[in-house]
């Protein structure tokens, strides 16, 4: 079938694993299966792709590992309670938003000079508000020490006031705020 053609093949989840199964067999001595985001794909075909990863990975015949990221939602966490997994959660990377925050924070809300007191507060809600996601602490960060757009503590303080409260809703007004953008004439 020629790309881009407008008829889409679809396999079964057995094709799927008999042809995986047999590249892994006859081609690859060890794999590592990656799967990000699980949790963002329709709940029939993640149950679908938790059965094809178990068949892989429990095949006596070959070596496959898997690495999924996902949140935590019932049916992907009862699926992984029969096996063996290492299981990372969201305050395990704490440690490292709160250095990462308090160093930019210090560094670089305007520009070096924010009073000890708002780098205390701006750093304190930050780290409450992270839930454990880096790119949220990050673009949050980003948006608080632009020089550009923040100029004094008045500043800070309002977008502190309004700081997005997921990474879908950062990225939202990420491009809202491009949407609005005039560039200079």
């Amino acid at each position: 079938m020629a790309w881009g053609s407008e008829t889409k093949a679809q396999l079964s989840d057995n094709e799927i694993t008999s042809l995986l199964t047999e590249l892994i067999q006859h081609r690859y001595k060890k794999v590592t299966l990656i799967v990000d985001a699980l949790d963002e794909c329709d709940v029939k075909a993640r149950a679908l792709l938790l059965d094809v990863l178990s068949k892989l990975t429990y095949n006596p015949e070959s070596v496959v590992k898997t690495l999924v990221s996902s949140r935590n939602d019932p049916d992907i966490t009862n699926h992984f309670l029969k096996t063996p997994n290492l299981c990372i959660t969201a305050t395990d990377n704490a440690d490292d938003i709160m250095k990462f925050v308090s160093e930019k924070i210090s560094q670089d809300l305007l520009s070096g000079t924010a009073s000890d007191q708002l780098k205390e507060r701006v750093t304190k809600d930050l780290n409450q508000k992270a839930n454990g996601v880096f790119r949220w602490v990050a673009l949050q960060v980003d948006a608080l020490c632009d020089p550009y757009r923040v100029f004094g503590q008045k500043d800070v303080e309002y977008l502190l006031s309004r700081l997005p409260e997921t990474l879908e809703d950062t990225y939202s007004a990420i491009v809202r705020d491009l949407d609005q953008f005039t560039p200079p004439s």
